[in-house]
């Protein structure tokens, strides 16, 4: 009743609220005697189901998830392996490049086939030449043999005869 006297009538059912619940697919909710409301998450069953319940709460945990640190690691490891592969100067070339590259000769083995190469030749040269000096004066004697011995048959074939003198 109001103080004017006017009495005000509230329905003693709009005071109390009723709550009930309910399970849906993933969640089951419940009302205890003394309302209380609580709710229970239903996991499920299925293989490779990464979401658990934790004592804390529901977990999924992250796929490859790192550190900074763990992080930082694999950088300076992936960093090392890839200066090792920039600073190696065999890594860059094939076996087969490099036994093709190792089987060439060297400056110096060339420097010294190019003197070899000379000296050969010259040698061969110098007896050749030689051989054609012998060669020719045995042909130059033999000519001159020969012209001797024709002369001389030629000089004992002459009759010197006196010409007279008119």
């Amino acid at each position: 009743m109001l103080g004017n006297g006017n009495i005000v009538e509230i329905p003693i059912g709009s005071l109390i609220d009723v709550y009930t619940g309910i399970a849906t697919q993933t969640t089951e909710t419940s009302v205890s005697n003394d309302n209380k409301i609580s709710v229970r998450v239903k996991l499920s069953a299925s293989a490779n189901n990464a979401l658990t319940l934790e004592q804390d709460g529901l977990y999924v945990p992250l796929p490859d998830a790192y550190t900074k640190a763990q992080i930082d690691g694999l950088f300076q490891t992936v960093n090392a392996v890839i200066n090792d592969h920039v600073n190696n100067s065999t890594a860059h070339v094939t076996d087969v490049e490099r036994a093709t590259w190792n089987a060439k000769i060297s400056s110096d083995q060339l420097i010294a086939a190019k003197s070899e190469a000379i000296a050969t030749a010259a040698a061969d040269a110098t007896e050749k030449a030689d051989q054609a000096l012998i060669d020719a004066k045995t042909y130059a004697d033999g000519l001159n043999s020969n012209m001797i011995n024709r002369m001389t048959v030629v000089e004992r074939s002459i009759i010197w005869n006196t010409i007279p003198s008119d």
